[in-house]
């Protein structure tokens, strides 16, 4: 069973704030709070979800995935993939590409500790972001209205808007599936279609 999730929306990238609403999914009950009212009992383990757009997904070569080497190397391995300083940035290492790349996600450190300040004494066990949740094999876009998330097997993880999407669907890797809530009109380019009647719900059952 997943654990109760609070999912950030893209606002949360330029807002810090307890009174952001933010979506809370615990089991198939999908409910839009202000985040300090959404935050689990504090026995509770919960789940934080990022929106993508607040984060830099790095593809780079690692040599190897031991802690003691990452915490000294794992910085210089991204820093010329980066805008700005990579000091400024909290690192996490995710999946692994077919040809051995490992994606690093970067985060600004003042950012993250501001939502994580928010949650007082009930901090998240675990911290991920929404669209490497779409993990399974060949692309899988999940159509959130106006906002779709990219994920899958290849380098992609990204949010984008369904106008976007024809120019981005022959760089992306198939199977295309799709999945939509009841009434959105399915993608073209796609090679599967799948309604969802809760599509957060859905989501924060992606391990």
């Amino acid at each position: 069973m997943s654990l109760p999730t609070l999912f950030l929306p893209p606002q949360a990238c330029t807002q810090v704030a307890a009174e952001l609403l933010v979506w809370q999914v615990d089991g198939d009950i999908c409910s839009q709070r202000p985040f300090a009212e959404a935050l689990p009992d504090a026995a509770r383990a919960w789940r934080l979800v990022l929106p993508v757009e607040a984060v830099t997904v790095c593809l780079v070569q690692l040599p190897t995935t031991k802690a003691r080497w990452l915490q000294k190397a794992l910085p210089f391995a991204v820093e010329e993939l980066l805008a700005e300083d990579v000091e400024q940035f909290h690192l996490s290492v995710g999946g692994q590409l077919a040809d051995g790349r490992h994606r690093v996600y970067a985060v600004r450190r003042a950012w993250l500790a501001g939502w994580l300040a928010l949650c007082g004494s009930q901090p998240p066990q675990r911290i991920e972001v929404d669209a490497d949740l779409l993990s399974e094999e060949g692309s899988q876009l999940l159509c959130l209205g106006e906002r779709w998330l990219l994920g899958g097997s290849g380098e992609a993880r990204l949010a984008l808007r369904g106008e976007d999407w024809p120019q981005l669907a022959e760089l992306c890797p198939s199977p295309r599936v799709a999945r939509v809530a009841p009434g959105q009109v399915a993608p073209a380019h796609v090679d599967e279609v799948h309604e969802l009647a809760a599509p957060l719900a859905w989501l924060a059952r992606q391990q």
